[in-house]
């Protein structure tokens, strides 16, 4: 408004004859420059209002599944600890984590440390860390002095998928205990469909190549190992060979090189739906071991859990990691 009225006392003052002050001439009037006019305000336009997301019941294979008796594969560890603090204290092994279908309802149901029991439920939109996608999972009826579990599934026989019958699962569990405490569980995990029984191949031979994740002990997630494992499996004469590489990841960008992990000692009985080895590298203080079984129709995929020592250039010094690895044939 200040500046319409600023326009209109200008242009009246134009109108003013010149005359009026120098007397006995003719007035000559003057229209002066054409006002400018106010332009129009562009309109802000509304913004479109976030939809709020609706927890659902998660899915974690497509339906319908090749084996609805499903197995959890995997460790982690758990521990006491101050908020805020990265203090570990009374460490221990994750037991007790399971997720399972209830064929008659289509629904999959969580038991998971600290948090408790209940159906798997997503509780926010995809998200694309760790994998292309994933959705973020709680029980429903979680204890209610918990804050987690939050599970990151990358579900299987989805577009984004490598794999069909095999799905990774990263837990990360917190809850209170008494004040100034808290008790943390973590872990990589995987839930597969296992191959039945009479159902892996007796005669042959086959290669597997997959993907491995491992969670550092007192490190729950700072640093991780990722890389690739290759299983070859000779069917008629029930003989398991292979190996692995991994390196570290961290989230201030840290590197170490690759290590390699030869399988020795392994154990495959002919027609066996499991298997497992050690895993063997140049200068550990250990061997490392792996345990796993096939999954989904004719042992198309495999999954495996792992622990093994791993050069850490950041610490000097050999850490103790423990993962899952899921492989499908080549």
């Amino acid at each position: 408004m200040q500046i319409s009225k600023f326009i209109l006392l200008a242009a009246s003052a134009a109108f003013l004859p010149l005359g009026a002050c120098s007397g006995g001439s003719a007035p000559v009037i003057s229209t002066g420059p054409a006002p400018v006019p106010t332009p129009t305000p562009t309109p802000t336009p509304t913004p479109t209002p976030t939809a709020a997301f609706t927890p659902q019941p998660a899915a974690v294979f497509k339906d319908p599944l090749y084996n609805p008796a499903l197995a959890t594969v995997g460790t982690g560890w758990q521990y006491d600890t101050p908020p805020n603090s990265g203090a570990f204290q009374n460490g221990r092994d994750v037991t007790g984590f399971a997720i399972t279908y209830d064929a008659a309802s289509g629904r999959y149901a969580v038991d998971a440390p600290v948090a408790g029991s209940g159906t798997l439920m997503q509780v926010s939109a995809l998200e694309t860390y760790p994998y292309p996608a994933t959705i973020r999972a709680d029980p429903a009826n979680k204890s209610t002095n918990a804050y987690g579990p939050a599970l990151s599934i990358a579900q299987a026989g989805q577009p984004q998928s490598k794999y069909s019958y095999v799905s990774f699962v990263d837990l990360y569990a917190q809850a209170p205990i008494q004040s100034g405490l808290a008790t943390l569980a973590y872990g990589f995990f995987a839930v597969a469909q296992p191959t039945k029984a009479g159902d892996v191949p007796t005669t042959g031979t086959a290669s597997y190549t997959g993907e491995l994740n491992g969670a550092f002990e007192r490190d729950a997630f700072g640093s991780w190992i990722t890389g690739i494992a290759h299983f070859d499996f000779d069917f008629a004469k029930a003989i398991l060979s292979g190996n692995l590489t991994a390196s570290i990841n961290c989230l201030m960008g840290c590197t170490s090189p690759r290590a390699t992990y030869t399988f020795t000692n392994t154990s495959f009985l002919h027609g066996a739906t499991t298997f497992s080895g050690q895993l063997q590298t140049p200068g550990a203080p250990s061997l490392g071991t792996f345990s796993g079984l096939f999954a989904g129709p004719k042992a198309a995929e495999l999954v495996s859990r792992f622990e093994l020592p791993f050069y850490s250039n950041q610490t000097q010094s050999w850490l103790t990691t423990r993962g899952v690895i899921a492989a499908k044939r080549d």
